[in-house]
């Protein structure tokens, strides 16, 4: 990338990048970003909070390695993560604010390049992301990217509000867009879907369909260290903060999605037990604690029920659970939420469960075989 040296102003792009704790990953997520092939200047503005382990023994090296690409911004005393953020975010100069964390990393040497020339062509864009791989702790990678086929190219508020469909990792947006952060912005678990909110209010959102970076999953990840009943009070409370600074004009969007992401959770919590009875006895647990604390809508509740029994139908296809839970799950799915008789991958499960795969099976070669033969039968009639 160019460098930009520390009195240059006419910076086009900065990179945001906050790091804590991130000793085994910053190096890779800092080269990331060096190796950009640009032909506009870029600053990389790294926050470094007061880590506990070598980081910024790290980042302070590197500075020192590239004192005209790297502005480096030691905290005198951990300022905690959105703090960290908005500090670090409020010193850049750029014409364009790209962000990456210290533990995630781009891929593809043209990024910040696709990025800005898509924001100079597009002035009603106040933010465009794109795809990227999901890495696992020991290395591997998800089959499928963050993003699925169906990813919209245009969000609006209400899609960032049912969803976060953009990879932190990715964004890149117009720093003139960026007001005054509001005092309850300090108050949520996570800064970014707050963030791409607020900018979604000031233009649209645009998705480039491209693999440019990496998101990294592991166990001091922010997200992935916190537990599901804080998760969820943290979500909770975001939408209720959301829902007042919107002036309650999404709230029809808000209380579905509350209860969308409830059933996201409980789900995953019953992926993450051992069997069908563990699984069903920790979420049914979950959900008399939060009905408790929350008063959750019925309807949430039926809807995250009928979710858990979905994933351990579809377990039966691994051969997780047998053909007499299947049937069971499949039965109080629909009794929970009967939304689920429009999945077609449903029916082909329940009739494996119902009547067995080598039944189904002989069903599907001999219904092949009849429409080959119908189809046969019409050619020659012609």
């Amino acid at each position: 990338m160019s460098p930009a040296s520390p009195g240059i102003t006419d910076v086009k792009v900065s990179v945001c990048m906050i790091t804590y704790n991130h000793e085994r990953f910053v190096v890779q997520a800092i080269e990331s970003v060096l190796m950009q092939e640009t032909d506009f200047l870029v600053e990389l503005v790294i926050g470094e909070d007061c880590s506990t382990d070598s980081t910024r023994a790290i980042v302070t090296a590197l500075q020192t390695q590239y004192p005209n690409r790297i502005r480096l911004l030691l905290r005198e005393a951990n300022l905690g993560m959105l703090h960290n953020y908005v500090e670090t975010m409020q010193e850049c100069r750029g014409e364009y604010i790209a962000v990456l964390e210290g533990d995630d990393y781009w891929s593809a040497p043209h990024k910040l390049q696709r990025q800005a020339d898509f924001l100079d062509r597009e002035p009603d864009c106040a933010l465009c992301f794109h795809n990227v791989y999901v890495e696992r702790e020991d290395g591997s990678r998800d089959a499928a990217p963050y993003c699925s086929e169906e990813q919209k190219d245009v969000l609006g508020i209400e899609d960032l509000l049912w969803t976060n469909p953009i990879p932190h990792g990715s964004v890149m947006f117009r720093r003139q867009l960026l007001d005054k952060f509001p005092e309850w912005y300090f108050t949520l678990g996570a800064g970014d879907r707050p963030l791409f909110i607020m900018l979604a209010q000031k233009a649209a959102i645009y998705y480039l369909d491209e693999v440019m970076g990496v998101y990294r999953m592991h166990q001091g990840g922010i997200y992935t260290s916190r537990s599901y009943d804080r998760r969820f009070e943290e979500t909770m409370r975001m939408y209720d903060t959301l829902s007042i600074y919107l002036e309650h004009r999404h709230d029809a969007v808000i209380v579905e999605a509350k209860g969308n992401y409830m059933a996201e959770l409980v789900a995953e919590k019953a992926k993450s037990t051992a069997s069908f009875p563990e699984g069903l006895a920790a979420v049914q647990s979950t959900l008399r604690e939060w009905q408790t604390a929350y008063a959750l809508p019925k309807a949430w509740r039926h809807k995250a029920l009928g979710r858990v029994y979905a994933y351990f139908l579809f377990s039966s296809r691994a051969g997780q659970v047998d053909r007499r839970t299947a049937r069971h799950c499949f039965i109080r799915m629909l009794r929970h939420d009967p939304s689920w008789l429009g999945n077609s991958g449903v029916w082909s499960l329940a009739a494996d469960a119902f009547l067995g795969a080598k039944m189904t099976g002989w069903l599907r070669r001999v219904s092949v075989s009849g429409a080959g033969r119908g189809q046969l039968c019409r050619k020659e009639a012609k």
